[in-house]
């Protein structure tokens, strides 16, 4: 079991706030306090400033989170082992973004579940930036995700590549192609903050010197089937992956429009945290996953 002090230290990085740690943890502030300072005389070096009223993790701080997040992940891992052992049942726990999910997994598992109808998924369809955190927490262990990610934190394997492009009603007036000023004047529609998808799209705008503030009118939607329906009743524009709307071209539902500059081939990513000992385990997975999809 991970240091109960380490696990304190864990939550403080995250809410920075020593009330907010003793709240999630049912322990008083002044315990708290005892824990990261115990940490701090241990180490012999500063863990947390303020600047005003705003706490700060210092250089040794980061290090040590990074430390901790690893032996969380690590015992995590070997819980499932454990239970593995005891219960003869092995089960995997991992998780994809909502376009890989719906798009990209069925197909998978479908066949990996004839292949092993013993075998017990746990899957998590969540954001990218919720499936990292998952993954440095342990409750995870590996991952398919859209998006950018810290390369340094994670090892990663190229799953499939997929166009990202923009799509309107068929009976939108726009034209096949367009300027990146004429998409300024048009009504976009995007995921929420933390998406795969959204994170690409304002790389990708910030690359022109350009950001959503510019759009005329900007809507942010959560669920990926209701967004397509309110483009296919004209309501506006998206971004979006092509897998996720092959159907919907084919029946002419939608349209491709082509923005002048963007010509986008972005990689599904399968990762998993860096010298996990279950390495193996995970690309027999990764090795299985791209044979059902051809790659």
């Amino acid at each position: 079991m991970i240091d109960y002090r380490l696990l304190t230290f864990i939550d403080v990085c995250e809410t920075r706030s020593l009330t907010k740690t003793a709240q999630h943890l049912c322990l008083t502030q002044p315990a708290v306090t005892q824990h990261i300072k115990y940490l701090e005389e241990t180490y012999n070096t500063k863990l947390l400033v303020y600047e005003g009223k705003k706490m700060r993790l210092t250089e040794s701080a980061q290090v040590l989170l990074q430390y901790a997040l690893k032996t969380q992940a690590l015992l995590k891992s070997t819980e499932t082992e454990m239970y593995e052992l005891k219960t003869k049942q092995v089960r995997l726990n991992f998780g994809a973004t909502l376009t890989i999910a719906d798009y990209v997994m069925p197909t998978i598992l479908d066949a990996y579940l004839k292949r092993f109808p013993d075998i017990q998924l746990n899957f998590k369809v969540q954001n990218t930036t919720h499936l990292i955190d998952a993954l440095l927490k342990g409750k995870i262990e590996f991952a398919f995700i859209e998006g950018y990610f810290d390369k340094e934190q994670f090892e990663h394997h190229l799953l499939k590549k997929d166009d990202f492009i923009l799509v309107a009603s068929a009976n939108s007036p726009l034209d096949e192609v367009i300027t990146l000023e004429e998409l300024k004047k048009q009504r976009l529609i995007i995921r929420e903050v933390g998406s795969g998808s959204r994170d690409i799209l304002e790389k990708l705008l910030a690359n022109t010197n350009s950001s959503l503030n510019q759009f005329k009118q900007l809507d942010e939607i959560g669920n990926l089937k209701l967004l397509k329906y309110l483009i296919k009743q004209n309501h506006g524009v998206t971004f979006i992956y092509k897998e996720a709307v092959k159907e919907e071209l084919e029946r002419k539902e939608l349209k491709q429009i082509q923005v002048e500059g963007f010509n986008l081939s972005r990689e599904f990513n399968f990762i998993y945290l860096k010298s996990s000992i279950h390495k193996e385990k995970y690309l027999k997975f990764l090795k299985f996953a791209k044979s059902q999809i051809g790659e």
